[in-house]
């Protein structure tokens, strides 16, 4: 991918084992003001910025996952040039290079932040880059990297690490962010469980319907997917008026569809379904 200029966004895309005779395997920015989110960028090489080379200007690297590139040079995962890119939320690893195999700047002044930066062979930073105070550098917990498999286990140290200040509306996958109170780093939001539910006009996504029923205000709607109960006396206590609306999916809460895409509150047999 060859980015001249302006303000593209390249977004939710796997960019992989790619070949660049001299800069950016995976993707080159030469300038501009481009947004990077929601990417898998892996198995890529290059002499520098394996996989990404930014040569100027204000890229914005976000929510994306670096992983196994490889540099001759310096920046396995990426290489700055110059200019003044922002690059976190995201997660670098197991990429190599001679020098900054992670992240590589040899000149501007990148801001390197809330990223996981580990295990790259060469380093993790180099030249003028350094970790951000919020960085960090542990095991991801990728579900089969190799196998091109990106998502995070559970108990991964990236799941809910970012404040609530930082997040994007989606996933590579396509799913609302964040799950719970805070956004994962990487490409991927962690989901388990098989109950969701979300406020409307709020990005947060609940893994409790009441939960949601409670952060809702009165005369609101609250959206949910899926199969839900609880361990209360009842899946759901509304104490106030509002909306309680099923038919959504993971990846649509703009539509419902109560048909093709049915939500079920199940009492188990043992509780009050509804209580009003």
């Amino acid at each position: 991918v060859y980015i001249g200029g302006g303000q593209p966004t390249l977004a939710r895309n796997r960019i992989y084992d790619n070949v660049a005779s001299a800069s950016g395997g995976g993707v080159y920015v030469a300038d501009g003001e481009a947004l990077l989110e929601n990417n898998l960028v892996y198995g890529n090489t290059a002499l520098t910025g394996g996989g990404l080379y930014v040569a100027t200007g204000s890229a914005v690297v976000r929510f994306s996952t670096f992983y196994g590139n490889n540099a001759s040079l310096d920046g396995g995962g990426m290489y700055v040039f110059s200019g003044s890119p922002s690059i976190y939320a995201s997660i670098v690893v197991s990429n190599a290079a001679a020098a900054g195999g992670g992240v590589f700047a040899s000149a501007g002044n990148p801001v390197v932040d809330y990223n996981n930066v580990w295990d790259n062979i060469g380093g993790n930073y180099g030249g003028v880059v350094v970790a951000g105070e919020h960085s960090t550098s542990t095991a991801p917990l990728l579900v089969n990297p190799a196998g091109g498999n990106f998502h995070l286990q559970a108990g991964s140290a990236c799941i809910d690490y970012l404040p609530i200040t930082i997040t994007t509306a989606l996933d590579y996958d396509g799913r609302a962010r964040p799950l719970g109170p805070q956004a994962d780093l990487g490409a991927h939001e962690f989901y388990s469980g098989t109950c969701f539910a979300r406020v409307d006009g709020a990005s947060r996504v609940y893994t409790d319907v009441q939960q949601a029923v409670d952060a809702a205000g009165s005369g609101g709607l609250v959206k949910v997917a899926g199969i839900c109960t609880s361990t209360a006396a009842e899946v759901v206590r509304l104490s106030k008026a509002l909306t309680l609306r099923g038919g959504y999916t993971l990846t649509n809460w703009s539509d419902y569809d109560a048909v093709a895409c049915p939500t079920v509150l199940d009492g188990e047999g043992s509780r009050r379904v509804i209580y009003v």
